[in-house]
């Protein structure tokens, strides 16, 4: 059997997923990127096991596969229609046409993600549902600082409804975070001090909450780019906010201009290559994460070891840094 999911709901699809096992009382395979591409797909119904343990193969992220392989799951889309096991391929990302869901539409559903009502009925449900109430302008608000996730949008609720019998606009806007932004400015704060521990769970903190390794590498590169408007002193001519200014400066001045540019064309390689399917979007996102961090650890070494009684010297490490 084959199933197609496709759409930015994840929520649904993986309701719709958890729904499937438990009615024919199967475990799931998840199966990411890399190991779909290393797989050839005739062969993943035998991950679904033996007749005494039913199995359902999930392929997440088929939307990252590079052309040759989804060019072999259009081929083996026959073997896997008649395969005794379960086979969804989910694709993740923004709906979009692509020649592999064109080829399996007979198998495709698609979970767009909710408009603003369904969402902000689907919170107040859920706030009933643990004994209390959003108001509507309190969903909507919600729904603005965390985003459309469902994932997330539940987290946040959860932990108002404990504190509150009734949420209202001024208790979201003063207990919720814009919560990606600020946790994207805390992996870039993170990678800047070398931390490699705060850099794992910031990331892992932002995938989490069911932000996409693409969404966060172009972050990343927004904040970076940020920051060398900011050292090149084009701040008014780019439009920035006073407030985004007077937060990032602390950070552009600890870089030159060509080490922002080489961090910048670094970030713009691994959005790349994920695109090409080179890499797997996961992996690539961490060797980027971690070279950036274990570059900014070098350099934060060689400020410290550099000898403070020669003024050359000094004076290289501090431009190094852009310190004056």
């Amino acid at each position: 059997m084959l199933a197609y999911f496709a759409g930015e709901d994840t929520y649904h699809a993986r309701q719709e997923i958890a729904a499937l096992s438990e009615r024919e009382r199967a475990s799931i395979v998840w199966l990411d990127t890399q190991m779909a591409r290393d797989l050839p797909p005739r062969e993943w119904p035998a991950l679904a096991g033996s007749l005494f343990e039913k199995k359902i193969v999930v392929v997440r992220h088929v939307e990252l596969l590079p052309s040759a392989a989804q060019e072999s799951v259009i081929e083996a889309a026959p073997a896997l229609s008649r395969a005794p096991a379960l086979v969804i391929l989910w694709e993740e990302a923004q709906m979009k046409k692509n020649k592999l869901r064109t080829a399996l539409k007979a198998h495709v559903t698609e979970y767009a993600a909710p408009a603003l009502p369904a969402l902000v009925a689907w919170l107040q449900k859920e706030a009933e549902l643990r004994g209390s109430a959003v108001e509507k302008k309190a969903a909507e608000a919600l729904i603005d600082r965390v985003g459309s996730d469902r994932y997330s949008l539940l987290s946040e609720l959860e932990k108002l409804a404990l504190r509150f019998p009734v949420v209202t606009v001024q208790i979201v806007q003063e207990a919720v975070p814009a919560r990606l932004e600020a946790t994207i400015f805390a992996l870039l704060d993170a990678v800047v001090r070398g931390n490699h521990k705060s850099v794992t769970h910031q990331a892992e903190s932002l995938l989490e909450s069911g932000a996409g390794e693409l969404y966060i590498i172009s972050m990343l590169a927004y904040q970076f780019r940020t920051l060398l408007t900011i050292r090149q002193g084009r701040q008014k001519e780019a439009g920035l906010k006073p407030f985004v200014v007077q937060k990032n400066t602390p950070i552009a001045e600890r870089f030159s201009t060509d080490q922002l540019l080489d961090i910048l064309t670094r970030i713009l390689a691994a959005d790349f290559s994920i695109k090409q399917g080179t890499v797997e979007a996961r992996t690539a996102l961490w060797l980027l994460v971690n070279s950036l961090t274990a570059q900014m650890q070098s350099r934060l070494a060689a400020s410290r070891f550099a000898p403070v009684n020669n003024t050359a010297a000094s004076r290289s490490v501090k431009h190094a840094f852009g310190r004056s």
